[in-house]
């Protein structure tokens, strides 16, 4: 990554996350540990690691990829692959997903997404 970048995310103390997307969208780093990879090459405070648990499962990535890769996760970004959030209880493949946050324990940044923005009806 571009020095000047970095220096101008130091400078505004920002912070850059990757995030992996599925293979239908993009055509490099596709997983966890893929990007992890290219956080660990560019060795900055000020940048790292998204982890969007839809993409990871439309990329059939194992999930225990959030065990293996929680050095460079920044953030993890939870939903379904109809990018919504269930309204009685979670899919297996993000069950375990959130239970390996908590056995990890976790403690930086959870997101959930809704497909309209609305988690309340």
């Amino acid at each position: 990554m571009n020095n000047v970048v970095l220096s101008l995310c130091k400078r505004y103390k920002v912070k850059i996350l990757f995030e992996p997307l599925s293979y239908a969208e993009c055509d490099f780093h596709n997983t966890l540990n893929e990007a992890s990879n290219l956080v660990t090459r560019i060795d900055s405070s000020y940048f790292g690691l998204m982890a969007d648990v839809s993409h990871m499962f439309n990329n059939k990535e194992p999930i225990e990829s959030l065990e293996s890769n929680m050095n460079s996760i920044e953030q993890v970004h939870i939903s379904n692959t109809n990018r919504e959030l269930p309204e009685t209880e979670f899919d297996s493949y993000i069950e375990k997903g959130l239970n390996i946050l908590k056995k990890t324990k976790y403690s930086k940044r959870i997101s959930f997404e809704t497909n309209d923005g609305n988690i309340v009806n």
